[in-house]
């Protein structure tokens, strides 16, 4: 916290001081209200299905979900925090500067895009050799949902920058609104996939919410930056296109029967889709990250 307040200031260099302006009190609540039901909502996604999991599957299954789910927490959702923490003031500076908006949002989606995907992609391939070194042969089960959880990573690495974005434009209610859909969405979701699928239903659950909150926040992004963002989000999909087509073939990997041949062939597949995953960020995505870095 110390870390992010510090690059914050650093960004966006600002004395807080008391005050009693009127205007400003009625401003501070108003704002204070999107967001208290924004993080009610986010506190339900997170913790509901905790929740509903003790109930139906038992105390044992709960802990297997909440390993699980720290995995991607530690490796990378709490970077997203530093993320908005340094985000949000540089937005807030550039309101009347669109064209300047629009650059470092396509920066910074860029950038996590660059980051979480690949490291997402590892996880999900290497779980059934972290998971046993890390914790030991007991906690196997929590494989599965563990690849899952992986995109849930990717999702909040975008949605921290689109967060960022919104609340530094003075816009908390894009926010709230975006989150009563996810906390309705995945309402409905976790009970019936957690009954029928167990863990990985919870997963599926968690995951579903937060790429419904991708797809709204990106709607509401390209109505508050224009048509500016469409190359951004034209890159966000190309990248989750090819990160889908890698977790097909670990889907394809994970359920490869033990034949040697069947199982090289699937191999190979991999490190094709990784090979090609990674000429696409160095032909592509390394290029115009410079040109963005360069014209900053």
């Amino acid at each position: 916290m110390c870390v992010g307040s510090l690059l914050s200031f650093w960004v966006a260099p600002f004395r807080p001081r008391l005050s009693l302006y009127r205007p400003a009190r009625r401003y501070f609540l108003q704002y204070g209200k999107h967001l208290n039901v924004t993080t009610l909502c986010i506190f339900g996604v997170m913790s509901g299905g905790e929740l509903v999991i003790g109930r139906l599957l038992g105390q044992d299954a709960l802990g297997f979900y909440q390993i699980a789910l720290a995995i991607p927490l530690l490796l990378g959702v709490r970077a997203t925090v530093l993320i908005h923490q340094i985000s949000m003031p540089t937005y807030a500076l550039l309101q009347r500067d669109q064209l300047g908006v629009a650059r470092v949002f396509e920066l910074q989606m860029g950038l996590v895009g660059l980051i979480f995907i690949p490291l997402a992609a590892g996880v999900a391939v290497l779980a059934p050799v972290i998971v046993p070194l890390a914790f030991g042969d007991q906690w196997l089960p929590i494989v599965d949902p563990l690849r899952i959880l992986c995109l849930y990573a990717v999702c909040a690495g975008y949605l921290s920058v689109m967060t960022a974005l919104h609340y530094g434009a003075n816009r908390p209610d894009l926010q709230m609104k975006s989150w009563i859909w996810q906390f309705f969405f995945y309402a409905v979701l976790i009970v019936p996939l957690t009954m029928g699928f167990g863990l990985t239903g919870a997963a599926v659950a968690l995951v579903a919410s937060y790429a419904v909150g991708v797809l709204l926040q990106s709607f509401r992004t390209r109505s508050l930056i224009g048509t500016g963002v469409d190359a951004t989000l034209w890159s966000v999909g190309r990248a989750c296109l090819l990160a889908g087509l890698l977790a097909g073939i670990i889907l394809l990997i994970s359920g490869a029967t033990s034949t040697p041949p069947a199982s090289w062939v699937l191999v190979f597949a991999c490190l094709g889709g990784l090979g090609l995953y990674g000429s696409y960020l160095w032909l592509v995505e390394v290029p115009r990250l410079k040109v963005l870095w360069e014209h900053r």
